[in-house]
């Protein structure tokens, strides 16, 4: 049987009923799911989930009384930023923001670099109920936060502290194996660092930007010797570093 799973400001109690008046909640759990009186739901809040049974559920209210405690951690030992460059289509931005979720990112920074055909996010409210849900579906412990857009030379120009990977197609330095090799070092002795994931537009990073991040000593990967787009560029780099955590853990 599924147990559904629901963000809520305050998890029910064990041994004690809770009401909640949310209509958004209300809506996914009668119209959507088409829960019933009776049925089980998890709660959960960040650092604590409540397996529960559905008491009453209407159109204005639902109360229900917590069962037992529910919560197994999810999230990833290290805490993973994507700097994603903005995209030329909304709904590209929004499947990037979906599966990154999925593969554990803690926050998200749409950043504006020279390639982007798009300077500005629309509809950033879809954006936090996207992030909403996909975390509910995946199991994830934590929302993800999505901050607002900023310009690459701003970042490049003060950089993120922790360990800080720009995705390009261009090799420079140690890229490939040898990278790696280095990543999956750094992480097992950097442990409790932020990686800081920065992927480029449609047409990657200008040569400036590039140079640039060396600089400021960022690491560099190429995921192959074919040229990806910025959608499947993140998401494979992201579901990298997840087997390299659990590999190390």
């Amino acid at each position: 049987m599924t147990i559904h799973r629901f963000y809520v400001d305050e998890v029910a109690e064990v041994d004690k009923i809770t009401k909640y008046n949310d209509g958004d909640l209300i809506n996914q759990m009668l119209k959507v799911l088409r829960l019933r009186d009776g049925e089980q739901v998890s709660l959960f809040n960040g650092n604590k989930e409540v397996l529960g049974e559905i008491i009453v559920l209407t159109r204005n209210f639902v109360e229900i009384k917590g069962i037992k405690d529910n919560f197994k951690n999810n999230e990833l030992p290290c805490g993973i930023n994507l700097y994603q460059s903005i995209t030329n289509k909304m709904s590209k931005f929004e499947d990037i923001v979906r599966h990154s979720t999925e593969l554990g990112v803690k926050k998200i920074v749409p950043i504006i670099a020279g390639r982007c055909q798009v300077d500005f996010l629309k509809k950033k409210d879809r954006l936090d109920k996207i992030l909403k849900e996909a975390s509910e579906q995946c199991e994830r412990n934590q929302i993800p936060e999505i901050d607002a857009e900023i310009k690459i030379e701003q970042v490049l120009d003060a950089p993120p502290k922790g360990i800080n990977v720009f995705l390009t197609a261009r090799q420079v330095g140690d890229d490939g194996d040898k990278a790696a090799i280095l990543l999956r070092k750094i992480l097992h002795d950097k442990e409790g660092d932020d990686v800081n994931v920065f992927v480029g537009p449609e047409g990657g990073f200008t040569d400036d930007e590039i140079d640039k991040a060396e600089l400021a000593g960022f690491m560099f990967f190429r995921l192959g010797k074919t040229v990806l787009r910025t959608e499947t560029a993140s998401l494979a780099f992201l579901a990298i570093l997840n087997f390299i955590e659990q590999d190390n853990n």
